[in-house]
């Protein structure tokens, strides 16, 4: 079971976040590799066992701590999106999304009865349409493990899997090709169960750095999941770095998508304060009938970076 969490932590770290796929970031024969955006080194066998992934940082992330001896006397290294073990000599992924999965979730109201899904008679769990693909496209057998719930909804509605090693999202406005993304994982693990400052305290650099672009990180919620038409919404846009810390300044562009297909996408909220946060008020007309649902999609744009969330509300009574 996991640790009790202050609920605005929750809602910052559960909400998914997306983190933005990048190019691989060192060559395949290097020994070692200094990560500025956190200030750590992947070395030796963790980072070939890194580079020789399909896509290092879409399916890892950055590192956040050092390779450390943990109470089990095995090497480890954690990533946002996971953990790297090294048992006699082999570098395997941790089985995080076993470790922090907790039952109870309502399913999502999607079938599994189509060729589209694939049962997995191990854990007799199915995996459907663009999960199945992302599984498949990423060796999912190696780096994720097994399926070990069914697809359900979590978040505020977000469709959600886990695996034994991984936790899938999805992200329906999101360009082709990046609607599914990784749950980090490694970082939601450190934080409940290790949460030790020291080791995510970046170190100095050596020679050979080699850069990456800036991760972004947008996160939104709303005041209010149900609440009636012709009443007053607010929607909450949390703007942080890869190390989650808050981005003062970043411009944010809200699109809203009524129920009757009207989309108003000239909202623009004051930009992110201090602590990476800007609150913006909005009416919700009285057209729509019960059980409507309204889609908000924020983009962040921060020193040329630039991401996308969305969350939503139900118009209830």
């Amino acid at each position: 079971m996991r640790h009790t969490k202050l609920p605005f932590r929750i809602a910052i770290l559960l909400l998914f976040l997306l983190a933005l796929p990048g190019a691989v970031v060192n060559a395949q024969d290097a020994e070692e590799w200094y990560c500025p955006q956190t200030g750590h080194y992947v070395t030796g066998s963790f980072l070939a066992f890194y580079n020789n992934s399909p896509e290092p940082l879409r399916l890892f992330g950055y590192p956040i701590t050092e390779t450390f001896t943990d109470n089990n006397g095995h090497q480890v290294q954690y990533f946002q999106r996971a953990r790297f073990d090294q048992h006699d000599g082999a570098i395997e992924v941790a089985p995080l999304g076993k470790l922090l999965y907790d039952e109870g979730a309502p399913l999502a109201p999607v079938s599994t009865n189509s060729a589209m899904c694939r049962r997995f008679p191990e854990t007799g769990k199915s995996v459907c349409y663009a999960f199945l693909q992302f599984y498949d496209k990423y060796n999912g057998a190696q780096y994720f493990g097994l399926p070990i719930s069914a697809l359900e909804e979590r978040d505020g509605g977000r469709f959600v899997q886990y695996f034994e090693n991984v936790r899938m999202e999805w992200h329906p406005s999101a360009a082709e090709g990046e609607k599914v993304v990784l749950t980090h994982l490694g970082r939601l693990y450190f934080d409940d169960y290790v949460n030790n400052p020291d080791l995510t305290r970046g170190v100095s650099a050596g020679s050979n750095i080699i850069a990456a672009p800036l991760e972004l990180q947008a996160h939104a919620f709303v005041k209010e999941a149900l609440l009636p038409a012709n009443a007053s919404q607010t929607l909450y846009v949390i703007v942080q770095d890869h190390q989650f810390q808050p981005l003062q300044g970043a411009n944010l562009l809200v699109t809203l998508h009524f129920p009757d297909g009207t989309v108003k996408d000239d909202v623009r909220p004051a930009p992110t304060n201090e602590n990476g946060i800007s609150e913006f008020f909005f009416p919700v007309p009285d057209t729509y009938e019960v059980d409507e649902v309204v889609q908000v999609t924020v983009q962040a744009v921060y020193n040329g970076s630039e991401t996308t969330t969305t969350t939503w509300f139900r118009i209830w009574w």
